[in-house]
Parts: structure tokens; sequence; C-alpha cells
């Protein structure tokens, strides 16, 4: 369907070539219907480059027997589908001047037009760059004059500016007056070689250069967007290595009125032997230059152009960041003390300016001092509503630092906000925190640290750990069965149990007891296998500790406190009673062998009577309740494994199956009934497995890495299959 739309478009603009190029060959009326039907579709899915070559062709051939409003509604529709090919341009530009040939000074007027309009979608420049010449000797055309200067300041490089074409601009301004697109032109020369013109020029108005046409382009990017798939181009990957410059002057005027001014990229005071980021033009040129390049007089352009962000950060220097840094302690101490920042439009453009730091900050992984006061400034008056996202955003690049300066400056303040506002604002507090926390593993991961250091900030980080977790425990007793807060909470400790344990700066801080025996009675199997995976994780990491200290490389950090690890070992032990070896809630002691650590979940002996007493009344066992084929949220995935295992090994169809829960005794009652035979262990090995293959990896890793048992029956189990089929 869209193909053949594709083509009737193409041929409908072909048939446009007699009525151009013959006179009266079709009437106003059938002409109008031409470019109608035309319109319909380049308006809603663009023009391919054939038919947009097609209608370029007409419009710029000689004699063109077209009236000048058929011509003005041609070009308005001129919407190109994809980048915009060097044929086209070439077409365009060898259009424009005087003589027989070419077409009418109004034709001409709005091709170039719309080439300045398309300028951003070229599908290259350097065609038009090698037209550099051409173009500039047309300045003399008044009707092409404004378009031409719009054109050339793009275009302008350094490559560009000789002395003869300054001269020619001088005398185009002495002869014509203070032409304003003029004057921009001479501005961008002046950028170049400020001390080669001499003079005062008057002062460019803003605008000067803006888009001929803010509706029109956005339709035009609406179009292409649609068609992302056949926009892509060699010069997608080019525009990232360009410097940026803000299209059309209406964007300038908004931001004297709403927006904080960002300076543009401009290398002032260059000489000949300069090589300024205004000169590159790809990512093989940028690469070339590297070495050479010198940084822009407004380094805070960074906060704006990638390409300056790109440079700075492969050419790293405090000089530059201090210039930087300098810049924002102006401009967000004048934002702060604002007397119209509570106004909505102020508040609009402090938003898009911390968007703008955020995303520096983002690619250095550094929040500089001057932003880091002004947080702190700002959030004793934040009310928790304004700039929330950039805000936590900008916060989770804080360095490690005591933790009671952190508390004073950033957290409190935060906590006050959040904190009790509901469900989502408590998630988003705790969502924040694990940022933090992942942020601080990528900083300091890697850094070889002296043992003081270590010392001090990781008792900082440990504080920040127990803080978040004591905010996690008050979220889960405020919204219980909150399957947004549950999700934020697993994803901050599956953060925590995941940094460089072999880096002393990080240590383990075991979640409060009521948030891990929470998720493991919360009735949800994936639940249950993220708080076991965390804890064999934390398990892996006291291992790792253990091995350190004993070979004599622990960093400084040390062993964990025996009574620590006895507690840890208690969540395990739990756990396997539970899960694994039906001994639901036993508890530990000295004169427990089975279960010296066991914490019975820590639950009271009186709750734990109560809760014989009311499965007794159902007559089943308290011990097996929690157990791999008993459990509410493992049963079913039990009953499934093991009807997979008959359904695999059973020949015939009249064969015993097993009815209810598997236990020890039922697998051998099936089996002397002449069911499947299978050893107990190697049942629960095979739930285990069907549960890995289910993506709930968690409960596999935390039984392999607790019961050494299992660990023996797996490997026993691995070599008797690999004997078989070999």
């Amino acid at each position: 369907m869209e193909v053949c739309c594709l083509i009737r478009s193409h041929n409908t603009a072909c048939s446009l070539c007699p009525a151009a190029s013959i006179r009266n060959s079709l009437s106003k009326n059938r002409i109008a219907g031409v470019i109608d039907s035309i319109s319909q579709h380049a308006t809603v899915r663009g023009l391919t480059n054939d038919s947009l070559e097609a209608l370029i062709n007409v419009l710029t051939s000689s004699p063109c027997y077209l009236d000048q409003p058929s011509v003005g509604s041609i070009v308005k529709i001129l919407f190109p589908r994809r980048k915009v090919s060097e044929n086209v341009v070439v077409k365009v530009v060898g259009s424009l001047g005087q003589g027989q040939s070419k077409p009418s000074l109004a034709t001409q007027a709005l091709l170039l037009r719309w080439l300045v309009m398309v300028y951003d979608v070229l599908e290259s420049y350097d065609v038009l760059s090698q037209l550099y010449g051409v173009l500039f000797n047309l300045l003399d055309m008044i009707t092409l004059r404004g378009h031409l200067c719009h054109i050339l300041s793009s275009l302008t490089r350094r490559k560009h500016v000789k002395p003869f074409r300054i001269q020619n601009l001088l005398v185009l301004k002495r002869n014509l007056g203070n032409e304003q697109p003029l004057l921009g032109l001479l501005q961008v020369y002046k950028d170049y070689y400020p001390d080669v013109i001499v003079g005062e020029t008057a002062a460019v108005r803003a605008g000067v250069f803006s888009h001929p046409n803010i509706e029109w382009m956005q339709r035009l990017l609406l179009i292409q967007e649609s068609n992302a798939d056949d926009c892509s181009g060699p010069s997608d990957s080019r525009s990232s290595f360009r410097i940026v410059r803000k299209i059309g002057g209406q964007g300038m005027k908004r931001q004297k009125t709403n927006h904080i001014v960002i300076p543009e990229v401009h290398t002032f005071r260059a000489i000949e032997a300069s090589v300024t980021l205004e000169e590159v033009e790809d990512v093989s040129d940028f690469v070339k230059k590297l070495d050479k390049l010198e940084l822009p007089n407004q380094l805070v352009a960074v906060l704006e152009d990638p390409l300056l962000r790109t440079l700075i950060s492969l050419k790293p220097s405090d000089g530059a960041n201090l210039r930087i840094n300098n810049w924002l302690a102006t401009c967000l101490s004048s934002e702060l003390h604002s007397p119209l920042l509570s106004n909505i439009r102020s508040a609009d453009r402090t938003e898009q300016f911390l968007s703008k730091i955020l995303e520096y900050t983002r690619s250095t992984r550094r929040l500089l001092p001057a932003v880091e006061d002004f947080l702190k400034n700002y959030l004793r008056t934040w009310d928790g509503n304004p700039h929330a996202e950039t805000l936590l955003g900008l916060l989770c690049f804080l360095p490690i630092r005591e933790f009671e300066e952190l508390q004073s400056n950033c957290f409190a303040l935060v906590d006050r906000q959040l904190k009790g506002r509901g469900e989502t604002s408590i998630t988003k507090l705790i969502a924040f925190y694990t940022e933090l926390i992942r942020q601080w593993a990528i900083t300091y991961g890697n850094q070889a640290q002296e043992f003081e250091f270590s010392q001090e900030e990781s008792l900082a980080l440990r504080k920040v750990l127990s803080h978040v977790g004591q905010i996690c425990l008050a979220g889960l007793v405020n919204f219980p069965g909150s399957n947004l807060l549950a999700d934020a909470i697993l994803c901050f400790y599956e953060c925590t149990c995941a940094p460089p344990w072999e880096n002393g700066l990080f240590r383990i801080v075991l979640p409060p007891d009521q948030v891990v025996f929470y998720f493991v009675f919360s009735g949800d199997v994936m639940t249950l296998s993220r708080i076991c995976g965390i804890l064999s994780r934390y398990k892996r990491g006291f291992e790792l500790s253990l091995r350190q200290a004993q070979s004599g490389d622990s960093n400084g950090a040390g062993e964990y406190p025996r009574d620590y690890v006895n507690h840890f070992n208690g969540f395990l032990m739990d756990i396997c009673n539970l899960v694994w070896r039906n001994r639901a809630f036993k508890s530990g002691g000295s004169d427990s062998k089975q279960d010296q650590n066991a914490l019975g979940c820590t639950l009271k002996n009186n709750v734990v009577l109560s809760l014989q007493k009311a499965v007794d009344a159902r007559e089943e066992s308290l011990l097996t309740l929690f157990s791999l084929s008993h459990s509410a949220v493992l049963a079913q995935f039990s009953a499934e494994c093991f009807r997979m295992l008959e359904n695999t090994n059973d020949s015939e169809m009249s064969r015993t199956r097993h009815a209810g829960p598997v236990t020890q005794k039922s697998l051998q009652l099936l089996a002397s009934n002449g069911g499947l035979k299978i050893t107990y262990s190697d049942f629960r090995v095979a739930v285990l497995r069907a549960l890995g293959k289910k993506g709930l990896n968690g409960i596999w890793d935390f039984m392999h890495s607790t019961m050494i048992s299992l660990i023996q029956l797996t490997s026993a189990a691995d070599s008797s299959r690999a004997t078989s089929k070999g």
C-alpha cells in the first residue's frame, strides 16, 4: 500500500514537467489539483529523494511556465522524507544567479529559503562547503542576500575565512549600511579572526538568523521521526561531532525572558595556526585534531555541546573545571536568590538549567562544588515538589564524606519531604539511595585507598546503608503489601550486595531482620527468589572477607565480628529450615547442634505455639508447611516438576501416578506400587533445577551456596548424566 502511494506520488510529481516546460499545457485548475495531490502525501509521509529531485527539476528548469503562486505552493510542500541528498543541494545552488537559463529571482529566493529550512537535515555538508565560493559571490544580489548570509554563517569554518572575503564584506557593509544579515556574517568572521577586521560594527539583533518557518520545521521533524528507519545516514554519526549552534533567534529571544543563556562554543583570539572545535567536521576529523584542539573561551558551553563535553573528558584539566565551576557558582547563586523563584516561568527556567547540569554531571560522574553548594542551600527551602527528579539525580553524585555532614546537609532534608508523603514518594526516596550507592560503587570501586581513608569512608558508607534500612522498614510497616515499594527495597539490596568486596571501603550491612523475613513470607515466589539471591551474594562477601583476613590482604578492613556473622548465618539457617530441612521456626542455642545459629524467624515462642495449634487443627505439619512440596508459593512448581518427571520416564500409560504433595514416604510408597522410582533428594534437586530454568535463580543459588549435601548431590547427578550420555 505504502509502495503504491510512493510510486503514485512520484508519477504525480513528474506530471508537472510538461506544465513547466510547455506553455498552457495544463490549466491552472489542473495544476492546482496536481499540487494538492502531492501535498496530501508530502505533508504526511514526506517526499522520497526521487520525488523531491523531480520537483526541484521542475522549479529550476528554464523556461518555467508555472505561475509564481504555484511555485510558492510547491516549495511549501517540499518535505524530504529522509536526509536531503547532495544532488538536490547542487541543483538548488546551481539555479542561483542571473542569466536567461536561471529561474526567476522570486523562485530563486524561495528555493534558497527552502535550503535554509532544510539545512539541518542535509545528507552531507561537504558539497555545500565546496560551493562556498559560489554562494559568497552572490552576496551582491539583494533578493538573496539575507538567506545567503544565513547559510554562510552556518557553513563558515576557518578555512573559508580569507582576506579577500573579509575585504568584500567590509565593502558591502560600507555601501549597504548596517544590514543585519550582513552584520551577522561579519560577526562569524570576526569570531575566527577578531584582530583582522578593523572598525566597530553595529550590534547584531538577536534572531537575525532565526528559522524562517518554525512550524514547517516541526512538521518536517515529525515526518522524519515517523520514518526513522529511512532517515538513518552518515550524517547521524557526524552530527554529534559538530559543535551545536542554536536553530533560530526565536530560541534566543525566549532565553532572554525565560531561559538562562548558556554561551555557544566560540574560540576567540585564535591565530592562523590554531585548531578550534569550530573546524571539526566529523569523528575522524576530531580524532586527527584531538592533540591540537584548543579549548574555547566559554567552557560552560559544555552544558549544551556534546562535542566540547567529549573534548574535556578526553583532555581533563583542573583549570577547565575551575572555570566551569566559577561560572556555575555565579549563575546558581543568582538563581537561588531570585525573587521570582516561585514563579512558574522561573521554575521552568530553573528546571531546564538543572537538567543541563545533570546531563553534564552524568557524563563526568563528578558533582562540581558550586552545584553541591547550591543543592545544600536549595534543599533547606525545598517542599518536595519542584525539580524532584532532577535534584535527586544530582544528589546521586555526592561524594562520600562523614555521615553526619551528609545527613544534616542532604539526607534529612530529602527524607523529611519524601518519607511521609505516601507510597510513591518513599519509593522514589529509596530509588534515590539505590542510585547513590551504585554511583559510589562505580566511583570508588577501583580506587586503591589508604587504610585511614578507607576506615573513615567505610564507616560513613555503613551508616548510610543502616539509615536506608530503617527507611525500608518504616515503608513496609506503613504500606504493607505494596508491590511498588517491595520492588524498590529489593532493588536497593540487590545493589548493596554487588559492590567490589575486595575493596576495603565496602562492607556488608545486613538488612533489618523484619525486612528479610517480610520478603521470605511475602507469598510471592519471585520475591522469595530475590531475597534468597541477595543473601547468597552476602554469603560470598563474608567468605571473601575471611579469605582476605587469613591471607593478610584485607585492605585494613579486617574480619567481621563473630556475632555479626552468626546472626547472618541465622538467616541462612532459617530459610534452609523452612524450604529444605522441614524444620520450620526451629530456633538455635548452645544446646542445639542442628540449629545452633537459627533465629526461628525471630518469632516468639507464644507465636509459634499459636501457629502450631492452627496447623494441628487442619491436620497438617508446621515443620513442613513451607517446604518445596507444601509451600503456598513453591508447591505448584514442585507438582509440575514431578509431573514432568513422570511423563519423561513413563513408558506405560497405566503406570501408577503420584497424588498430592511429594514427601519421602510418598515416594517410597509410589515406587512400591509400580510408580516412578526416584529418591526424595533427587526430586528436590530436580525442583531446584526447574526453578532455575524459570528464572528463579535466587533459590537455586541460595541452596547451593548453603547446603553442602546439596552440592554433593548435584555433582553426583551431573556426573551420572555425563556418564549416561557417554
